[in-house]
């Protein structure tokens, strides 16, 4: 019997995702600059996302340079698309809507996250 990737893989709270992270993301968020996902989607951001996968590295997981603000629905679509996740493969598609570049930042000069 094969064990799924599920299975294997730990807790959220044991890859960092504990109170602490809940915490920070939320207070992340609230800043208006953060407002909006990132992606140009036109969708108030419900979530942070690590711009590069952390991939267990807790400096980076932790580098607040490295978060950006995002709808859960995108966050998920960049998962699938760029990391492979839920067991799909990896693609060089584009995840964003047709607003934003392939790293998810808006294409639009004047969207606030261009201006900082």
């Amino acid at each position: 019997m094969k064990i799924g990737i599920a299975a294997r893989r730990p807790s959220a709270a044991r890859r960092g995702y504990g109170q602490k992270w809940r915490e920070s993301a939320k207070a992340f968020i609230a800043r208006p600059e953060n407002f909006w996902c990132v992606c140009g989607c036109g969708r108030p951001a419900d979530m942070v996302d690590h711009k590069i996968a952390h991939k267990g590295d807790m400096k980076l997981f932790w580098d607040r340079s490295n978060w950006q603000p995002m709808a859960r629905g995108c966050n998920s679509r960049k998962g699938v698309l760029t990391e492979g996740a839920f067991g799909n493969a990896r693609s060089s598609r584009s995840y964003g809507s047709p607003g934003c570049h392939d790293d998810g930042t808006p294409r639009d000069p004047r969207h606030y996250w261009n201006k900082r």
